[in-house]
């Protein structure tokens, strides 16, 4: 997405520095975050990835890791109480890892850490 004019004016922008930050807030806004995430994917990037042909094995391993991202993303949606604490933290860690396995992935030109997803 992207504006031509700014979004906000400069009286927006004050009168969101007087509102105080609370952590239902907080709570919200990363609700809404995760829900833009996921519809971000679901009518842009899933298009585009479902398009895809002839993958290579390291190609293959990425969209794997990043389906299994989405997945997250989906259940997370979902989540939207405190009582889900538990299972929103350890998906949070989840998406972490899964991050973190996708630079390594990027990082490693040989096709070693494809085998290994593999195994």
């Amino acid at each position: 997405m992207r504006f031509e004019d700014p979004p906000f004016s400069e009286a927006d922008s004050a009168r969101a520095d007087r509102v105080e930050v609370t952590a239902e807030i907080l709570a919200a806004a990363s609700w809404e975050t995760v829900r833009a995430l996921y519809a971000y994917w679901e009518f842009h990037l899933k298009p585009v990835l479902h398009g895809l042909m002839d993958c290579k094995p390291r190609e293959e391993a990425f969209l794997a890791i990043h389906y299994r991202m989405a997945s997250y993303l989906a259940s997370l949606r979902k989540l939207d109480g405190p009582v889900h604490f538990q299972s929103i933290a350890a998906a949070a860690r989840s998406l972490f890892e899964l991050g973190l396995d996708i630079t390594l992935l990027g990082r490693d030109s040989t096709s070693e850490p494809c085998e290994r997803m593999v195994a």
